[in-house]
């Protein structure tokens, strides 16, 4: 049984950040370090929720929800890193938000694709009301599956995202043209009361 919840301690967060140290470093993105974790300065701001998901009771999966509102000062990563994107292509006063540090247990291949959709409906029922703008930054070999059913277009070339050492490509969408289509294609995305019950 797949489970999500809010992260809410330090030891599970701590658990979270040796997950992500674990995937990020089977897939080449980072290099070795002593800690065994990977964290950075937006794990310690507010405008973020992280993810854990569980699979029978044990840590498989996390990913990050964070927000930007233009009259707040805290900003997000896509932002830093693609400004200029942003800039060209989005209204000035957009409230963004969007998923990152999104990983799964490197040796359960064979679960990914339940695991990243587990995540991703909580991550989608955080947005209606939030933001106007969903962001993503993945590489090149994910660009099909958020096209095709995040519906994100790319708004950018490819550049290094902070922490890691791949190149990833910006996607967009419009939150309130393209949620309702998310959900009526796929099904699977769309929250139900756990979703609620997780971020409560």
């Amino acid at each position: 049984m797949l489970t999500v919840e809010a992260v809410r301690c330090a030891a599970l967060r701590q658990d979270v950040y040796a997950l992500r140290y674990r995937a990020y470093l089977h897939e080449g993105a980072i290099e070795p370090n002593p800690s065994g974790l990977f964290r950075d300065r937006y794990d310690d701001q507010p405008n973020h929720i992280l993810w854990a998901l569980f699979d029978e009771g044990k840590l498989r999966g996390s990913l990050r929800t964070v927000w930007f509102h233009p009259r707040d000062p805290w900003s997000i990563p896509e932002r830093d890193c693609f400004p200029e994107a942003i800039a060209q292509t989005l209204p000035p006063e957009a409230r963004l938000i969007a998923g990152n540090r999104f990983v799964t247990e490197p040796f359960r291949a064979h679960r990914t694709a339940a695991y990243a959709m587990e995540l991703l409906k909580h991550h989608l029922a955080r947005m209606p009301g939030r933001a106007d703008y969903a962001l993503a930054a993945v590489r090149a070999n994910h660009l099909r599956f958020y096209r095709q059913i995040m519906r994100m277009d790319r708004i950018s070339e490819p550049r290094i995202y902070p922490g890691l050492n791949c190149p990833m490509y910006l996607l967009a969408s419009n939150v309130e043209q393209n949620l309702t289509v998310i959900w009526a294609h796929t099904p699977a995305l769309r929250p139900d009361p756990m979703t609620d019950e997780a971020a409560a």
